[in-house]
C-alpha cells in the first residue's frame, strides 16, 4: 500500500510539475505577445513620426521653393524698373537735347534778328 500511495503521492506531483510548466509555458507566450504588440505599437509610432517629418519636410522644401520663385519674380520686377528706369532716362535725355536744339534755334534766330536791326539802324 506505501508503494501505491508513493506512486498516487508521485502522480501528482508529476501533474503538480506538469500544471506548472503549462503555466509557465502560457506566461512566456504571454509575455512574448505583448513584448510582439507592444514592438508593434511602438513601429506604427515610428512609422507615423517618420511620416509627419516627411510631410513636414515636404511643407519646408514647398516653402523653399515658393520663397525661390518670389525672389526670382522680385528679380524680375527689379529688372523691369531697371528698364523702365533706363527708358525714362533716355526719353529724358531725348527732351533735353530736343529743348536744347529749340532753345539754341530761338538764340539764332535772335541773333540773326538783332544782326538785322542793326543793320537796319546803320541805313
Amino acid at each position: 500500500m506505501i508503494k501505491a500511495a508513493q506512486m498516487a503521492k508521485d502522480a501528482e506531483h508529476a501533474d503538480a510539475v506538469a500544471k506548472a510548466q503549462a503555466l509557465l509555458e502560457a506566461h512566456k507566450l504571454q509575455v512574448a505577445a505583448e513584448k510582439a504588440d507592444a514592438e508593434a505599437k511602438a513601429a506604427k509610432l515610428q512609422a507615423e513620426e517618420d511620416a509627419k517629418k516627411a510631410a513636414l519636410e515636404a511643407e519646408i522644401e514647398l516653402q523653399r521653393i515658393a520663397a525661390e520663385e518670389a525672389r526670382a519674380k522680385l528679380a524680375a520686377l527689379q529688372a523691369r524698373d531697371d528698364e523702365v528706369a533706363a527708358a525714362a532716362a533716355e526719353a529724358a535725355k531725348q527732351i533735353a537735347l530736343e529743348q536744347k536744339a529749340a532753345a539754341a534755334a530761338l538764340a539764332k534766330a535772335a541773333e540773326q534778328e538783332r544782326i538785322s536791326l542793326a543793320v537796319n539802324d546803320q541805313v
